[in-house]
Parts: C-alpha cells; sequence; structure tokens
C-alpha cells in the first residue's frame, strides 16, 4: 500500500477551476489521480462510453470461448493447438491494444 504524506493546496481562478472539474469529469479518475498523471508526463484520456465496457466484456467471454475450445483439442494434434495458441495470443494481443488505445493515459511530448 502506497502511503502519501506530502499535501498541497492549488488554488484557481473560476475559469481553471471550471476548466479543471471538466477534465476530470470527463477522465472519470480522481482529482489526485488526474494531477498525479499529469506530474508524471501522462494525459489523461476521456472515459469511454459505458459501451466500450459492454463490448469488452464480450471480447473476453469470447477469450473464454476460445480457451474452452483449446482445452478440448487432442494433445496428438500438437498442430492445432499450436494454431489455436497463437490464435488466443493474438486475440489476447487485440485487447490489450485496444485498452491501452482507449483507456491508458498518453505520454506528453516535451
Amino acid at each position: 500500500m502506497r502511503i502519501r504524506n506530502n499535501r498541497i493546496c492549488v488554488r484557481l481562478n473560476d475559469k481553471e477551476h471550471t476548466i479543471f472539474t471538466k477534465a476530470v469529469k470527463r477522465s472519470g479518475i480522481q482529482q489526485q489521480a488526474y494531477l498525479r498523471h499529469l506530474l508524471t508526463g501522462y494525459m489523461p484520456k476521456e472515459r469511454p462510453p459505458s459501451i466500450y465496457y459492454e463490448m469488452m466484456e464480450e471480447l473476453r467471454k469470447t477469450t473464454d470461448g476460445i480457451r474452452i475450445i483449446k482445452d478440448s483439442i487432442s494433445p496428438s494434434r500438437p498442430d492445432i493447438v499450436k494454431a489455436y495458441n497463437d490464435i488466443l495470443e493474438l486475440y489476447t494481443e487485440t485487447l490489450r491494444d485496444i485498452t491501452k488505445e482507449v483507456i491508458e493515459p498518453e505520454k506528453m511530448r516535451k
């Protein structure tokens, strides 16, 4: 568990506060997390619409289905097992790439 003992106070004018509040709300993360991302050189992305999470859940279920099929293949067919493993790895990589593009904060340019 990480402990943060240092506290800062930042004063913003009305316009700055409105901009900050809207940006935090769009990101869907807490103000503190938003600022920590910025301090470490990352720009938080906007929270994706709820349909994104529903679609990702469906894709994860498909992954489970692929694993079940793979487990039912006879070990005497290593070529088919390898093909399924390759497909599953590609599928898993694709899910990671989608998550990275949609959710993970982007490194800011210097």
